[in-house]
């Protein structure tokens, strides 16, 4: 049993590390950076592969990056609190 033990804890943190965010940003939010999965996976390939993506990549990280960030509504926070009250 102990050996399974490593097999096993990586993902039950990841599963309590997602779940802990969700419950924190609201399910809505949250489900939007499940998008960013692809652009992490990228992202971490260029210093641990040495992997440098080509342009349809990284117009594929922007255009996710761009799509998360409208979803969560961070974009249209931004322009609300940059707005100044009638009056």
């Amino acid at each position: 049993m102990t050996a399974l033990r490593p097999r096993r804890t990586p993902p039950l943190v990841a599963l309590v590390a997602f779940n802990t965010g969700i419950e924190r940003l609201g399910a809505s939010k949250g489900a939007a950076f499940v998008a960013l999965v692809p652009v992490v996976a990228t992202l971490l390939a260029i210093p641990i592969l040495g992997e440098w993506p080509d342009l349809a990549a990284i117009i594929g990280v922007a255009t996710t990056s761009l799509g998360v960030l409208l979803a969560s509504g961070v974009l249209t926070m931004a322009e609300k609190s940059d707005r100044k009250p009638a009056g």
